[in-house]
């Protein structure tokens, strides 16, 4: 991941990025959001290995250059992407969504 950071920092000034991100206390083992399988499926076989909260994110995003515009969290990236497309696409209490500018 901080290679693809490295990558993205060149940027040009202006850019927008959007990506997910699995949640850190998720990986950590901390707090599983009722997923102890997919803890095991995907942490604790190493698929998933990066993190973030949305409290360090923006310090993290900030390092290379970027600015959090907005986050989302479960709740609001259901109701505020998903349901008014009329598309069923599963979001998860782990994931969390994040749209950032270049500065």
């Amino acid at each position: 991941m901080r290679a693809t950071f490295d990558f993205l920092a060149r940027a040009e000034r202006g850019s927008r990025l959007t990506f997910t991100y699995v949640r850190q206390d998720f990986l950590d083992g901390k707090m599983l959001y009722g997923w102890p399988s997919e803890y095991r499926r995907f942490v604790a076989s190493k698929l998933w290995m990066f993190g973030m909260t949305p409290e360090t994110g923006p310090d993290f995003l900030e390092h290379y250059g970027w600015r959090v515009v907005e986050g989302a969290g479960y709740h609001e990236l259901a109701n505020k992407y998903i349901q008014p497309t009329g598309r069923r696409l599963a979001a998860t209490p782990i994931e969390r969504i994040v749209y950032a500018e270049k500065a």
